[in-house]
């Protein structure tokens, strides 16, 4: 018989946009012949002692998978784990835990993680639909054709699914190469920088865009130039 793990957690909300996560690790065998085991409780530790705890029972005995299962979030089935992102947890937990999700910095800190406050979370797909300093393009996880899961990014310059990294370099054929940072399940892009790239158009199916999901670089230009008079005008009016 072969054994599997399962991480259930949940994200639990400490107040002033601190976040902490509970949940607990067992062992199971894969045909369901007998009850889940126990191997480990948590409760309020940061994001990155999940995945250490998975590492270390990873290390001491061979499992056919690992299966993420998030509580706090109806409706969102559990995950398996790639192969080489299970053999990369047992090894170096440190850059597996990075190319899982794009909060990196914050998911690896020793602390709890600094969340947006609930209300600018969800401002955040509002604020999508428009155009400013930065131009906000999905990210989601996404299976690649080397088999790895991982956090992806829909480029701007081609609209195919790229790793959502600090660095973007799209790996798709398409010249877009651009600093990103990301909130809340969005990469941002600044804006001047991407149409600096001169691209003849964009894939940006948002709101702003009524030809979606296509948009010339003229256009875009426009919507940026209005964003700047606005900009502008609000400095003054504050002097």
């Amino acid at each position: 018989m072969t054994a599997e793990l399962l991480l259930r957690y949940q994200r639990v909300e400490m107040g002033e946009g601190n976040s902490t996560y509970d949940g607990e690790l067992l062992e199971r065998q894969t045909d369901g012949s007998s009850p889940a085991v126990p191997l480990h409780l948590f409760e309020q530790v940061a994001f990155k002692k999940l995945f250490v705890e998975v590492s270390h029972h990873l290390s001491a005995k061979e499992y056919e998978r690992v299966i993420l299962e998030r509580t706090d979030r109806q409706g969102l089935a559990p995950m398996t784990l790639d192969a080489p992102t299970v053999e990369l947890l047992r090894s170096d937990p440190a850059k597996a835990i990075r190319m899982m999700t794009y909060e990196g910095d914050n998911a690896l800190s020793g602390g709890t993680r600094r969340a947006p406050p609930p209300a600018i979370a969800a401002g955040y797909d509002t604020i999508s639909e428009t155009v400013g300093d930065v131009i906000y393009c999905r990210v989601r996880f996404h299976k690649f054709t080397s088999g790895l899961t991982s956090p992806a990014l829909e480029c701007a310059g081609c609209g195919h699914w790229i790793p959502a990294l600090r660095d973007l370099r799209c790996t798709k054929g398409c010249p877009l190469v651009i600093r990103a940072t990301y909130v809340e399940g969005w990469g941002q892009l600044p804006t001047k920088v991407l149409l600096d790239l001169a691209f003849p158009h964009y894939f940006l199916p948002r709101g702003f865009n009524p030809t979606k999901p296509w948009i010339s670089r003229e256009d875009l230009q426009a919507l940026y130039d209005q964003w700047l008079r606005v900009k502008e005008q609000h400095k003054e009016s504050k002097t």
